[in-house]
């Protein structure tokens, strides 16, 4: 019995984080800014296929902060790049870069549907 329940909260997880994605796919592009980068500096801005699905960000383009506390993300995006691994995204729609580009808070590995 707790093994069975174990097994739905853990799908009932895995279903509400899929449920709050802005984009799923390949990473199709990745450009890095420095500090001296006048229009959005320290960032690495990700490109994804099939775009970004926010009603409030921009559907290109998405960026991971380089800072300190989010260089897990910015080694598992370049992972995920070049490896041709498809990931999942979760925007911060409320941090905003450069006109209606969103911050991205998440990234994890897509799992392939088991039938």
């Amino acid at each position: 019995m707790k093994k069975k329940l174990a097994n739905i909260a853990i799908m009932a997880f895995l279903l509400s984080a899929h449920s709050l994605t802005n984009a799923s796919g390949k990473i199709t592009g990745i450009s890095f800014s420095g500090p001296d980068d006048d229009i959005h500096s320290n960032l690495v801005q990700i490109q994804i296929e099939g775009g970004y699905n926010s009603p409030n960000c921009d559907i290109t383009r998405a960026a991971i902060r380089n800072t300190e506390d989010r260089q897990h993300l910015i080694k598992f995006a370049l992972t995920a790049f070049k490896n041709e691994t498809p990931v999942d995204i979760v925007l911060m729609e409320e941090d905003k870069y450069f006109r209606e580009r969103c911050t991205i808070k998440r990234i994890s590995t897509v799992r392939p549907q088991s039938n």
